[in-house]
């Protein structure tokens, strides 16, 4: 067995300015693989040139995002480097698409977030105009693939529709860094930014600002139903940020902060009392794994993939977003159980050893029975 791998990990998302959890991922992955001894090759799309990465890491970065654009860099990137060195190529989603079909000794490996033909049903009519093609694309990637990596059962079940060998199918949950997010003495960081009081409680939603995510069904409920010592904070950027901030307009209790440095994100979760995401569909998200490790309560919908990491009343509550008083009763539900709820939450990530770490030697492992 080789003693030292040679990966490319193709992303159109990486540090520092992530939009969302892919970029996260192939950050996280392409860091604990360097850090294990391994030769790591980056091509991804960020606005920035990313500095301070381990030295076993080599970059290529576009500023491109446009998918098509971002394929035509790839295969630039390839026709004009050598890669004969390369044991495995392993992209997010169809980002890697041209790659599959280019001649090379390298095992092709997919990780699939939330399938597009899971995606399909969730998206208004004018979207699914190009959704069909999207999910043609993943087949073709898929059917290029010789192995396959989702973060759930239940994404695994939709991949199964494609007629895929299950054989090639590993399921790799997401992982967080448990030292860097942990519960503490509950902090002061978002009060004294948003200038609140001591007793002011905060509810928290960190995600892209897009119609999947339901930021607006936080809006709506805070400004319907918030008393006013309870602090809607939405962490993220997106389509609809111009919409949420012509939403809140005067409204006091609602704070819309945009993209914020991830290093500052331990502080923020531990500043803040419950944790909401009421997501349509949701894969392993890499901030509720945050969120849970940090001990915050939690209220997601049923549509949250590994959604039996959030019990009712014991950390927290899985509600569908059809009723808004339901959501009201279980954000004030974890409120008044914050404690109980807050050392759950911090048990469950270790009950499923949902750790960076294991995060990390599972897809090392997966590599090498690949390409045996």
């Amino acid at each position: 067995m080789k003693n030292r791998l040679s990966v490319c990990l193709i992303s159109n998302d990486f540090y520092p300015n992530i939009i969302g959890g892919v970029g996260i991922y192939t950050e996280k992955l392409a860091s604990g693989l360097a850090r294990k001894g391994h030769k790591v090759y980056v091509i991804a799309s960020a606005n920035q040139f990313p500095n301070n990465f381990h030295r076993n890491i080599n970059f290529y970065i576009t500023k491109e995002r446009n998918l098509f654009k971002f394929w035509r860099f790839c295969r630039k990137i390839f026709n004009s480097q050598n890669f004969n060195d390369l044991d495995i190529i392993h992209g997010s989603d169809i980002f890697h698409l041209p790659v599959c079909f280019k001649k090379t000794s390298a095992k092709i490996i997919t990780t699939t977030h939330n399938s597009y033909l899971q995606r399909f049903s969730n998206y208004k009519a004018s979207r699914k105009i190009y959704y069909p093609l999207l999910i043609f694309f993943e087949q073709l990637v898929l059917s290029k693939s010789d192995g396959i990596i989702t973060v759930s059962d239940f994404s695994k079940s939709y991949l199964e529709k494609y007629f895929i060998d299950k054989q090639k199918i590993q399921l790799i949950p997401n992982g967080v860094d448990i030292n860097n997010y942990k519960p503490s003495i509950k902090g002061n960081y978002v009060k004294k930014l948003l200038l609140l009081k001591n007793d002011d409680k905060i509810i928290l939603f960190v995600g892209r600002l897009v119609e999947n995510k339901r930021p607006l069904f936080l809006v709506n409920l805070a400004k319907k139903f918030f008393p006013k010592n309870w602090h809607l904070l939405i962490i993220g950027e997106g389509p609809l940020e111009e919409k949420i901030r012509l939403e809140i307009n005067s409204a006091k209790n609602i704070h819309l902060i945009g993209k914020v440095d991830n290093r500052q994100m331990p502080d923020i979760y531990n500043s803040c009392n419950v944790f909401a995401l009421p997501s349509k569909s949701e894969g392993l998200s890499l901030t509720l794994l945050e969120a849970l490790s940090s001990g915050l309560p939690i209220v997601i919908t049923p549509q949250t993939q590994f959604k039996n990491i959030v019990e009712n009343n014991l950390n927290g509550f899985c509600i569908e977003t059809d009723n808004e008083e339901n959501w009201f009763r279980a954000i004030n539900n974890c409120l008044n159980n914050e404690k109980n709820f807050s050392i759950r939450s911090r048990e469950k990530i270790l009950e499923y050893q949902l750790t960076e770490e294991n995060f990390i030697d599972k897809h090392e492992r997966f590599y090498y029975e690949i390409i045996r």
